[in-house]
């Protein structure tokens, strides 16, 4: 059995040159946080020191929690991460996955993974990078960057960027 404590959720924007918009609280894992809304699956939620602590079994092939978004969906589109805060709390290592989807994601198409190992006791912050999907334009672009570098690297005059003396 797995045991991890979901201390918590948040977004987290890419540091750019504009102002950045604040951190944004995905859920709050207090005593109102409804527990119902939670789908487990060979997977017992609680709610414990303002955290989602979560129990997992080995009778499923990907045993776990899926915390929806209130209403239809989040407005992610300013943030750069998704960040969970993430502990260990039980007497084994772990692996703790997370993946966020857009609609129509199942883990292959519209979705993106994250996953840390964790130590007995050990917290950290499992970081999903929201990568954006390029538009059929912009595909274009880089695909006719891409030629124009692999042409590039077959000229025979060529720098090492990483050692620049004049």
């Amino acid at each position: 059995m797995f045991y991890a404590a979901l201390i918590s959720i948040s977004c987290l924007s890419i540091i750019s040159a504009t102002e950045a918009p604040a951190e944004k609280n995905l859920f709050q894992f207090d005593k109102q946080f409804d527990l119902a809304s939670v789908e487990a699956k060979d997977a017992k939620p609680g709610i414990s020191d303002n955290a989602l602590s979560i129990a997992t079994g080995q009778n499923e092939r990907w045993p776990g929690v899926t915390l929806k978004a209130p209403g239809e969906s989040w407005d992610l589109s300013d943030y750069g991460f998704v960040a969970l805060d993430v502990k260990n709390t039980g007497i084994n290592t772990v692996q703790v996955s997370c993946r966020v989807d857009s609609p129509g994601g199942d883990g292959a198409t519209n979705s993106i993974t994250g996953a840390i190992i964790l130590a007995v006791g050990q917290q950290q912050t499992l970081y999903i990078p929201l990568r954006k999907k390029m538009s059929a334009d912009m595909r274009k672009i880089f695909s006719a960057c891409a030629a124009i570098q692999a042409a590039w690297t077959r000229c025979k005059a060529s720098i090492r960027p990483r050692s620049i003396n004049s």
